[in-house]
């Protein structure tokens, strides 16, 4: 696999897109912002050079086992609209099949506190093609550390990412008042959520932060806003009666947040920095931030040639993987944007370890 630079990745024209920003868990302002949303632009580039190369791509193909023969993986397996199907390898067989983030039934087998929350994946991260692979051999590491992110509690349909950017928004309970620094690991983020007696919390930026969000996030909290999921206001006042939090606590906590960032000396130790943002300016947003899984840790084990691995550390022969249906790449805690980069490090491994029958 040749991985070509592309306009999708990267528009350095555009004065926006040069920004460099602290995502969510990320810990240091080193991300920016891509061109087009929620991965279009890797997908579009990797598939057309997928494409170029005479590469077949079927969808609709659920893989649920793996076909060995003489000790080697032969190919796979797969349901698809027209029956049962089997697609045969000269080499290997690279899994590359995501997550088990929409499974519920694996997600309470290995991490029992997060089984009744919602996911941000697709609901096609069931984890089918790693519990092949488990089934036949390959081991499984670290399956047990599971990331959330904010997003919307049980029974809510509408995820607002107002906490994207770290520089942009505070974290507030019911009582209007801040209970962790907002730039804290995604670990610490979620189990300081879930430990809340109402296991959600609210998410707050200002009209500065709403613009800088970006047109995909505005869209959500204005969809949101319509079903009653997300409120803005023109005052801190009037926003803390409509996420029915006691005003005066929520006036106190904004003006002392905007107190520590002039003074770059945080109450809660939030980094303070020069793209931190007073939250000064009208209208005021509020989301819900509950815990929505987000990243399994866990998967398959690899090495460092992206082969799979069987409990004794030896590498099954014929089979790679690469992405979130791997394991011990980052051990308990992914800083935020890193996904992407294992991703495309241990693809371009994978294949080429593949390529080379190593």
């Amino acid at each position: 696999m040749i991985i070509r630079a592309s306009r999708f990745f990267y528009d350095s024209k555009s004065v926006e897109n040069r920004r460099v920003f602290e995502l969510y868990g990320a810990h240091w302002p080193r991300s920016h912002i891509p061109v087009l949303p929620l991965g279009q632009g890797y997908i579009r580039t990797l598939s057309s050079a997928a494409l170029d190369r005479g590469v077949e791509i079927k969808t609709r193909c659920s893989v649920d086992e793996l076909i060995v023969e003489s000790g080697r993986i032969k190919g796979v397996a797969a349901a698809t609209d027209n029956g049962r199907k089997f697609y045969f390898c000269r080499k290997g067989v690279v899994l590359a099949s995501g997550s088990f983030a929409a499974n519920s039934q694996l997600v309470e087998r290995f991490a029992p506190k997060l089984a009744k929350l919602t996911t941000n994946n697709t609901p096609y991260s069931t984890g089918e093609a790693m519990m092949a692979a488990n089934k036949i051999g390959a081991d499984l590491v670290d399956m047990e550390f599971i990331q959330c992110l904010p997003g919307c509690p049980p029974g809510k349909k509408h995820r607002v990412r107002f906490h994207n950017d770290v520089s942009n928004f505070v974290l507030v309970n019911h009582e209007g008042k801040r209970f962790i620094n907002e730039d804290a690991s995604r670990d610490d983020l979620r189990d300081a959520v879930l430990s809340l007696p109402q296991r959600y919390a609210f998410s707050i930026i200002d009209g500065q932060g709403f613009r800088k969000s970006g047109i995909l996030v505005q869209k959500e909290a204005v969809i949101a806003r319509e079903a009653g999921e997300a409120w803005n206001a023109s005052s801190i006042e009037e926003l803390a009666v409509k996420i029915s939090v006691p005003p005066s606590n929520l006036v106190s906590t904004i003006q002392s947040y905007n107190d520590g960032v002039l003074k770059k000396q945080d109450s809660l130790g939030k980094k303070i920095t020069p793209l931190t943002l007073c939250l000064k300016e009208p209208p005021f947003w509020a989301c819900f931030a509950s815990m929505t899984i987000h990243y399994t840790e866990g998967g398959l084990r690899i090495d460092e040639k992206a082969r799979c691995l069987d409990k004794a550390g030896k590498p099954i022969i014929g089979l790679y993987a690469a992405g979130a249906v791997t394991g011990g790449v980052h051990g308990r805690n992914r800083l935020g944007g890193n996904g992407l980069a294992e991703a495309i490090v241990f693809g371009r491994t994978a294949g080429k370890s593949a390529a080379e029958r190593i």
